[in-house]
């Protein structure tokens, strides 16, 4: 069994990367995709307990697609350990990954995103802006938060305070959860996806579209000051993209 799992940070490339493995799924024999999505975990069972059951899936490729949840890399850690552990002593792959984006590109594409989404019935509060997006202290650092922790769906709580207990951890700390990731890509580096997943699966250069998906029009941009305060309220995931830049992605 060769097992890709791609978990999908929002804004970081990630519906190309889903529409790209349902592609290959499709014309793969005795394939199957596994969405772990918020509607699929609610209505078939919960995330930890959905891992543990990978092993047992008669198939010869399994996609998984792991995208908002209540369940982060740092809530599923040791189940995800167990069965790399496990597929991997049958002779089998498992391929985790994921991808990050620069920070101010992020919060460009996010800020655009959400505001296009917010239609004219829609009331201020829902919309978004940069002012919004530097002074949330849920949204502080989001990219790693998200890695660790995800979360329930987009109209969430304080992730703070949701997980207060847990947060903030130590970059040590940090870099010891994100290990179990066999690659963390970033945006500028997502070509490189390609080359890999050639090694582990068929089918992958006749299903690869370079034409972006899910693209948001930058109508909103940031200043300059913004972006100084943006930086300054993001150092974490500053320091993790800037360990997982282009320059250092085989």
């Amino acid at each position: 069994m060769k097992v890709i799992y791609f978990y999908h940070v929002p804004k970081c490339g990630g519906t190309f990367i889903k529409e790209l493995l349902g592609r290959i799924n499709v014309q793969t024999k005795n394939s199957y995709f596994l969405n772990l999505h918020t509607s699929f975990e609610l209505q078939y069972g919960n995330i930890p307990n959905i891992i543990n059951n990978i092993s047992n899936l008669k198939y010869d490729y399994v996609y998984v697609y792991h995208h908002h949840s209540p369940y982060g890399i740092s809530d599923i850690l040791l189940y995800l350990k167990g069965i790399k552990e496990c597929i991997k002593n049958n002779g089998g792959t498992f391929y985790l990954f994921t991808c990050i984006r620069e920070s101010i590109s992020y919060v460009t594409s996010y800020v655009n995103y959400i505001n296009n989404h917010a239609g004219p019935a829609w009331p201020n509060s829902y919309k978004w802006n940069y002012d919004k997006a530097i002074n949330a202290g849920w949204f502080n650092n989001y990219q790693t938060k998200y890695l660790l922790y995800n979360h329930a769906g987009f109209c969430i709580q304080d992730i703070v305070n949701y997980k207060k207990n847990r947060w903030p951890l130590s970059k040590q700390d940090i870099l010891e959860t994100l290990e179990i990731f066999d690659k963390i890509y970033t945006t500028e580096s997502i070509q490189t996806v390609k080359k890999e997943l050639e090694k582990i699966v068929p089918n992958v250069d006749s299903c690869w579209n370079n034409n972006k998906v899910n693209r948001t029009d930058h109508n909103l941009i940031i200043t300059d000051d913004q972006k100084i305060q943006y930086c300054k309220n993001n150092k974490i995931d500053k320091w993790l993209y800037d360990l997982y830049g282009s320059a250092k992605v085989s």
